[in-house]
């Protein structure tokens, strides 16, 4: 692949028909529920039940950046006009690595992750700035005979705005960017699970009155559920060992 940051050309573009399918809601009785059922194509936890919409999609022919595990390339949403989006799709090749799973599991974790917000964004102190994650979809597109390939499509971040890693999986926060807003969050999405799980890896860019994350990883006491990156209890003591330098207990 070759990275390509200039946004193209859309009129030079065909749009495709694509199947786009999005997480249900979920709530807090669902997060906290263990165990998986069999539904068609594998194994299902109680917070990945999807629907789908058949639409129209530009999609830029080369990435314009990379991250530790996926391409993004723009793309342009047509419905009633073109909206912005960008989709990314994992850097290793293989099938066993570009399934549709795979893909359903990444808008799983968006979606956990966003309602998690959203609950805390209701209680959050009131210096603490709102956190907003990117509602991610999965997005399948026709490929050679008979073939298909798979996306994640979200919204673009707000142009002008300095992306940041604020932290990681591992416990790593930028000290540089710290902001106790996230860190409370984190620490809050394991408490209000009572244990079970954890948002991390947060990531996005800063505004005035929000933080705007795409991108996070969830550590689960399920090993089994939310894929590699999930280390599971280990993971999570290690996270909150590490903010327990930042912020008070």
């Amino acid at each position: 692949y070759t990275i390509n940051t200039a946004m193209p050309t859309w009129s030079s573009i065909v749009p495709q028909d694509v199947t786009v399918y999005s997480n249900n809601p979920v709530t807090m009785e669902q997060l906290k529920t263990r165990g998986f059922g069999f539904l068609g194509w594998g194994l299902v936890s109680p917070t990945d039940g999807t629907s789908k919409d058949a639409v129209r999609v530009k999609i830029a022919p080369h990435p314009f950046a990379e991250g530790e595990l996926r391409l993004a390339r723009y793309s342009q949403l047509i419905t009633k006009g073109s909206t912005p989006h960008v989709l990314k799709e994992f850097k290793v090749k293989g099938e066993r690595i570009h399934t549709f799973e795979r893909y359903l599991r990444q808008i799983e974790v968006s979606t956990i992750a966003a309602y998690l917000a959203s609950e805390y964004n209701k209680q959050r102190y009131s210096h603490c700035k709102r956190i907003r994650f990117l509602k991610s979809h999965a997005v399948e597109v026709a490929s050679g005979r008979r073939g298909k390939r798979y996306y994640n499509l979200e919204r673009m971040l707000p142009s002008g705005s300095k992306f940041i890693k604020f932290s990681n999986n591992v416990g790593y926060w930028d000290e540089e960017e710290f902001d106790e807003t996230l860190a409370h969050f984190t620490k809050y999405t394991y408490k209000v699970t009572g244990g079970y799980m954890m948002v991390v890896d947060l990531q996005g860019v800063k505004t005035d009155k929000e933080f705007i994350l795409t991108d996070p990883v969830l550590h689960c006491k399920d090993i089994d559920r939310f894929g590699s990156t999930n280390m599971g209890e280990k993971g999570m003591d290690r996270c909150l060992k590490s903010l327990r330098a930042f912020i008070a207990e």
